[in-house]
């Protein structure tokens, strides 16, 4: 398995080798089989969570575009030909579409470029340790955050503990997975104080990344010697908490993103329905 390193993850290669030297080589076959699916349930969730806005963002954005080329263009040539008094929300709205119409091939290929930059970018160290700040510090989203770290940790390190890797090295193994480089790099802190001796628990509740009921969970399971059995069910409950978070941030975005999209359609109306009074008015 060391030889494909490309298709087998290190967490695999530790269990099997540790499967191997302790003869539980099913049992941990079986762990691993229940932590790849625990990881697909909750990376299923998330991406099902965010489908939606990014599927209503993208068909808004296709939509506005559509009625600044297509729509907006008929309208100021009629007003324009009837010589209509046009206030300023008309003629901001108006310059924007003439901007549209003139230079769309311009438009449709920075935001392209700006896509494929932002991607490249956002695969690189640099760039996953920017949007890890950035999701710990934004609310509701540093809630799902935190509690998906919690929960990865609490599984991986459990399921690895239980198939006789040792901590420091299940430590090592765990910290790769968490998902958050921000949280992953403080955790080498927390390695270098276990080989110190200070234990896991002092270490992890110093960082303020984790809750208090899985410090609480881990200080019990180390005393009582089940340390994997306090983090497994402390990862149960934290992936039931994952999928709180992610209802209630989708509870939010919904009616934040139909918000901003009424307030533009708005806009788009009321800069062709003011002219359109004014010369109603005029004709009375």
């Amino acid at each position: 398995m060391k030889q494909h390193e490309k298709i087998f993850p290190e967490i695999t290669m530790h269990m099997v080798e540790a499967g191997e030297v302790s003869g539980q080589l099913d049992q941990v076959f079986i762990r691993l089989a229940a932590q790849y699916e625990k990881d697909y349930k909750l990376n299923r969730s998330i991406k099902s969570a965010m489908l939606y806005p990014i599927i209503v963002c993208v068909v808004s954005i296709c939509v506005i575009f559509i009625l600044m080329v297509g729509v907006l263009p008929v309208f100021s040539s009629t007003l324009e030909s009837l010589n209509a008094e046009m206030p300023l929300i008309t003629r901001i709205v108006m310059g924007t579409s003439h901007f549209f119409v003139k230079w769309w091939w311009a438009i449709i290929g920075g935001i392209v470029a700006f896509v494929l930059f932002l991607v490249s970018y956002l695969r690189t160290y640099n760039g996953k340790k920017l949007t890890s700040s950035i999701a710990l510090k934004l609310p509701v989203v540093s809630t799902l955050v935190q509690n998906i770290v919690t929960a990865r940790l609490a599984r991986t390190l459990g399921t690895l503990i239980s198939s006789g890797v040792l901590l420091i090295q299940a430590m090592q193994i765990t910290q790769k997975v968490l998902g958050n480089v921000v949280i992953s790099e403080r955790i080498s802190g927390v390695i270098d104080e276990i080989k110190m001796g200070k234990g896991l628990t002092v270490p992890l509740k110093n960082l303020r990344y984790f809750p208090p009921m899985l410090i609480s969970m881990m200080r019990v399971g180390e005393e009582s010697g089940n340390l994997d059995y306090s983090l497994e069910k402390s990862a149960d409950f934290y992936d039931e908490e994952v999928e709180t978070s992610i209802q209630r941030l989708t509870t939010l975005l919904q009616p934040l993103i139909i918000l901003i999209l009424a307030g533009i359609v708005t806009v788009i109306v009321l800069s062709v329905l003011l002219p359109m009074y004014s010369i109603y008015q005029n004709i009375q």
